[in-house]
């Protein structure tokens, strides 16, 4: 497998970031695969998950603060919980996951669609999550015949992209795992065809 090396910069959190032929690689190697409720363990799943429990690190050792909100062990039980195949898109570096986007089967949202449950870059790796969604994971969705896509997002950073992408139709609060502290969340509806379609008009002008 192409080693990619990278370069710091800034990016989503001031920290960023890739040159664009180091964003062209990792792109070209995005893989997928599909996970079915009960034939896979939490083995199976963790490789996947390198990126959450990176973030989490990040976030104790944050000079902001720790939420006590531990999103790796919330999405690994939540994953293991599902009764719905679920898909998982992933770019791997030097044979570690560094980027990964979990769509779930939605229940609870007006109709039943595919929704965008985690979406985590490692760090280092940030500055590609826009050209991967444009180029790699929409389109293939859309190619699947996934017509809506619903996002859910509790990182207020990440907001603006997804107002970019679709409407807000709501929004959700979960307590820290101390029951201290509130996260407040936003949900998206994104049509895929349109937002695709709007995209190509754009980068033809």
């Amino acid at each position: 497998m192409e080693n990619v090396e990278y370069k710091m910069g800034h990016g989503i959190d001031g920290k960023r970031c890739l040159s664009e032929i180091e964003i062209n690689k990792l792109v070209a190697k995005s893989n997928k695969v599909e996970f079915v409720p009960d034939e896979f363990s939490g083995s199976d799943l963790e490789p996947f998950l390198n990126p959450l429990k990176h973030f989490n690190l990040d976030k104790q050792n944050s000079k902001d603060g720790y939420d006590d909100y531990n999103e790796y062990q919330h999405a690994k039980i939540g994953l293991l919980e599902t009764k719905f195949p679920f898909l998982i898109y992933y770019i791997t570096n030097k044979k570690e996951v560094v980027a990964v986007a979990f769509f779930t089967r939605n229940l609870d949202f007006p109709q039943p669609s595919i929704k965008l449950s985690w979406f985590h870059i490692m760090k280092n790796f940030r500055g590609l999550g826009k050209r991967w969604l444009n180029e790699v994971i929409l389109p293939d969705l859309k190619t699947s015949g996934e017509k809506d896509m619903f996002i859910i997002s509790s990182h207020p950073r990440s907001w603006n992209f997804y107002d970019s992408m679709g409407e807000r139709i709501g929004s959700y609060e979960r307590m820290s795992d101390n029951s201290l502290y509130k996260r407040q969340g936003v949900k998206w509806k994104v049509d895929i065809v349109k937002y695709l379609d709007n995209l190509k008009k754009i980068t033809q002008i």
